[in-house]
């Protein structure tokens, strides 16, 4: 989910409040055998995959239940 904040900038002499994506921010590393490593920033936005379906069940109280949940490869690699 893209969430968005409001944030105020001045613009001559008054204040504006506007909407601004938030972004993502990660880092990823990569320790290499030489003994070096690599070390990357990662900026962006990103949205939550849709539902693909529902999945109800009733349980008893108490009692262990295994629930098998379908997963799909949502990977356009594959």
């Amino acid at each position: 989910m893209t969430r968005l904040r409001k944030i105020k900038k001045k613009e001559g002499d008054h204040e504006v409040e506007v909407e601004e994506k938030e972004t993502h921010r990660a880092t990823l590393f990569f320790p290499v055998p030489n003994g070096t490593a690599l070390l990357y920033r990662l900026v962006g936005t990103a949205s939550e995959p849709d539902a693909d379906g529902e999945i109800q069940e009733t349980v008893v109280a108490k009692k262990s239940k295994s629930i098998i949940i379908p997963v799909k490869n949502w990977s356009k690699d594959s």
